[in-house]
């Protein structure tokens, strides 16, 4: 009995610490490889340069809650910011801008919701429908062109306060996204439908036979992750202060890094914001630290690679 739980000890040290450990063992490296790493200045930049993955990875960890999977978000992202420097351009207000952008993102979430949740599709070949969907409107606004410049400054006040502002300290976009993680953080842990998300995505068999509609509740996770995908597009937009074709589709794998590194840490296995934060703030430091030590670009595309098969691995010894 006393050699099983020996034998056992490793996996569930793993299973509980692991993610943690490693995020301060590499951390603690950066910092004494690179003695600018750790300087004020350069944490902010860091701050200001995970808002969009951050904002991003939220709206997944909502769909990855409830069962569900995104596969659509990066092509969203970037349709989002074409469509912001595209507004922009034709003199559309900042905020009749933010509001069609939401409502876009919001649709393509609804479109994933209808292919994955009603109709059945499996989640990785419905979202990878609308991620090749998303492509085509943002070659037919930049007229076949890669990008889309101009718009993005005076007098769009919004926009350049989001994407070069500073609230105190802290740069804006970084505040955007503190304060959607709190919202987000209010809605999957403590209202009744964070409670109907994370039990259809537990078991929607049981979610059902509680009287939970695990159709309707997936289809409201993936309108919910469609929205914040399209917000952290315009939010990029703001940031480069033009639209980009396809300029999101590297968040991807970074957003799914995250929200399975954060499921290990303080839950249960369980998908949660602040967990998704904590992961985004690791990654967001490891690519920073990376190009201070003048890692290769092809060295960031490896350790995107690594990092997201840890994050699984650590995620599955949490799940035993």
């Amino acid at each position: 009995m006393k050699s099983l739980a020996w034998k056992n000890a490793f996996p569930n040290f793993f299973a509980k610490y692991g993610s943690l450990t490693l995020m301060i063992a590499v951390c603690l490296f950066m910092a004494i490889s690179v003695p600018s790493f750790a300087l004020p200045d350069n944490l902010l930049s860091v701050l200001r340069q995970i808002a969009v993955i951050g904002i991003m990875a939220f709206g997944l960890t909502f769909a990855i809650a409830a069962g569900g999977f995104d596969m659509s978000i990066g092509s969203v992202a970037a349709l989002s910011t074409v469509l912001t420097a595209w507004l922009a351009v034709k003199g559309t207000s900042a905020y009749l801008i933010v509001l069609i952008v939401i409502v876009v993102g919001t649709f393509v979430g609804w479109l994933n919701g209808l292919f994955c949740a009603k109709l059945g599709i499996a989640p990785w070949v419905g979202t990878l429908a609308t991620m090749l969907i998303a492509i085509g409107p943002q070659y037919m606004l930049t007229e076949g062109g890669s990008q889309i410049q101009g718009g993005l400054g005076e007098p769009q006040a919004l926009i350049v306060t989001i994407g070069e502002g500073f609230w105190g300290p802290l740069p804006v976009a970084a505040v955007v996204m503190l304060v959607l993680c709190a919202v987000c953080e209010y809605v999957l842990s403590h209202t009744r439908l964070g409670v109907h998300i994370q039990a259809t995505g537990g078991d929607p068999i049981a979610a059902e036979s509680c009287g939970i509609s695990s159709t309707r509740i997936l289809w409201i996770a993936y309108s919910i992750c469609g929205l914040l995908a399209a917000f952290s597009g315009f939010v990029m937009a703001t940031r480069m202060g033009i639209g980009q074709v396809r300029a999101g589709e590297p968040y991807l794998m970074d957003s799914i890094a995250a929200v399975y590194l954060g499921s290990t840490i303080l839950k249960e296995g369980q998908k949660h914001i602040i967990g998704t934060l904590i992961g985004v703030v690791f990654m967001g430091v490891m690519f920073n630290g990376l190009t201070m030590m003048q890692v290769p670009y092809w060295g960031l595309y490896l350790f995107r690679g690594i990092m997201v098969f840890i994050a699984v691995l650590f995620s599955g010894f949490k799940s035993k």
